[in-house]
């Protein structure tokens, strides 16, 4: 008999299912991997966490890897693509240290990538929540000259400028699209990044 791993499933929109399946054989590109952490506590309907359910495992040899994942406290995993959907985790991080950023951080940073940045340009970010952040970091890494964090709480603005954003405003203490014409001379951003998630932004 094949050894056997669990598989979520996506049997329909909002429907996953936990099944036993074959370990598929792993190639030359693939990864088997041992689970050892994860931060979401998903129910096997819940589609969203599934996609976004990370996982950290740890590879002695290599000195561990940082994996995304669509799992639910199994304790094995194939991965396809290993070389691109696996980065070493430095030596001396805990899982809780990492665990975030094939997540959080990726999504952060994608949303950066997605903008189109280009050095010297002016950036806004919607919202600076943990992917908004990560989005302004994002951004600066890409060459922004000018990040303009947006948020409705002053310590999340506080954060956002330890990130790299050169401006923070409060859209509850100032009209944002005002502020952000008089800070470009009316010209307005080269780029925006909406990190919120809501038409609103």
């Amino acid at each position: 008999m094949a050894a056997m791993m669990k598989a979520a499933v996506f049997v329909e929109p909002g429907r996953i299912e936990l099944s036993d399946k074959p370990i598929p054989g792993v190639g030359p590109n693939d990864a088997l991997i041992r689970i050892t952490s994860t931060p979401h506590k998903m129910a096997a309907t819940s589609s969203r966490w599934a996609c976004a359910a990370v996982t950290a495992t740890r590879q002695r040899r290599a000195g561990g890897l940082a994996t995304l994942s669509m799992v639910r406290k199994l304790s094995t995993c194939w991965l396809p693509d290993a070389q691109a959907n696996l980065a070493p985790i430095p030596n001396g991080l805990s899982d809780e240290q990492v665990l975030m950023c094939p997540d959080i951080m990726s999504t952060g940073f994608k949303g950066a990538e997605n903008a189109n940045i280009k050095i010297g340009d002016t950036v806004a970010v919607f919202a600076q929540g943990p992917i908004g952040l990560c989005a302004t970091a994002g951004a600066r890494l890409l060459g922004a000259t000018t990040i303009i964090a947006v948020d409705g709480n002053d310590q999340r603005l506080a954060v956002a400028g330890k990130m790299g954003a050169d401006v923070t405003l409060n859209f509850k203490k100032c009209d944002v699209v005002d502020e952000i014409m008089k800070l470009t001379g009316g010209r307005g951003v080269d780029s925006s990044i909406e990190a919120l998630g809501i038409q609103a932004t």
